[in-house]
C-alpha cells in the first residue's frame, strides 16, 4: 500500500488552468511546447484527483485552513 499525500486545492485549480491555458493558447504559437505543458498538467491533475480520493481528509483540511484558525485550535503548553 502506498501512502498519498494531501494536495491543496489551489493545485487541482492550476492543472486545470494549464490544461486550458495549453490547448487554447500555446497550441496555436507551439506545438512541441503546447504538449509539453498540456502533458504536465495532466499529470498534475491526475495527481490531484487521486489525493482528492485517498488522501486522509483531516491532513488535507489543515492545508487549506489558515494559520490564525489552526493557531487559535492548537493547545498551548507553557513552561
Amino acid at each position: 500500500m502506498f501512502k498519498v499525500a494531501p494536495l491543496s486545492g489551489s493545485f487541482m485549480l492550476l492543472s486545470m488552468f494549464g490544461i486550458l491555458f495549453s490547448t487554447m493558447f500555446l497550441m496555436k504559437y507551439s506545438i512541441n511546447w503546447g504538449f509539453i505543458v498540456l502533458f504536465v498538467s495532466s499529470c498534475m491533475f491526475i495527481a490531484s484527483f487521486i489525493s482528492m480520493t485517498k488522501a486522509p481528509i483531516e491532513e488535507e483540511l489543515l492545508i487549506d485552513e489558515h494559520h490564525t484558525e489552526r493557531n487559535s485550535r492548537i493547545k498551548r503548553i507553557k513552561k
